[in-house]
């Protein structure tokens, strides 16, 4: 399964912020956080599954293109917003 969340977005003028907590706007309890920096255009990361593994993608900065594929299933989701996560579940491909 994978889906787009929305998280709810505090501000004013000084900025935005976007709180998330495990097990309540993320459908899970986290273990680790990691991100992606410094990529050039047109350079393919992923491509590969987790069996056990739930997992939300978030483009703070920029933009990404991703290909989801759990076999019954086959979507692109552009990731371009720091407000919305791609919640992508077990057994899913990801390109």
């Amino acid at each position: 399964m994978f889906k787009l969340l929305e998280f709810k977005t505090f501000g004013d003028q000084r900025g935005s912020l976007v709180s998330l907590e495990a097990n309540k706007n993320i459908p899970f309890n986290i273990k680790r956080v990691y991100y992606i920096f410094d990529t050039k255009n047109d350079v393919a990361r992923g491509k590969h599954a987790h069996k056990n593994l739930q997992q939300i993608l978030i483009a703070v900065s920029g933009s990404c293109k991703v290909l989801v594929d759990n076999k019954n299933d086959k979507k692109i989701f552009k990731l371009n917003d720091p407000t919305q996560g791609l919640y992508i579940q077990n057994k899913a491909v990801f390109l």
